[in-house]
């Protein structure tokens, strides 16, 4: 596994998020610690659907299948991923 640095928008409170991840973790358990650590940065839950959050990578325009890596989905250092 690798570290990467991302750029997390969430549009449910149109703020930009910085992050740095382990590239060899499955997308889903990816959502649920970006999920977590912007409500403990906010001290308040965002609005985005709890019971089925997605993440997109800006540029490819589609959903993250959250049983692939942030790796075999292509995430790079760099890219910027969408929240929703």
């Amino acid at each position: 596994m690798s570290r990467i640095h991302i750029e997390v928008l969430t549009p449910g409170n149109g703020k930009t998020y910085e992050f740095k991840l382990d590239d060899g973790i499955a997308t889903a358990e990816i959502i649920v610690q970006l999920c977590a650590q912007i409500e403990e940065f906010e001290a308040s839950n965002i609005s985005f659907d709890k019971g089925r959050p997605l993440l997109c990578v800006a540029k490819a325009g589609g959903s993250l299948n959250p049983e692939h890596t942030l790796r075999e989905a292509g995430v790079k250092s760099g890219n910027r991923l969408f929240l929703l």
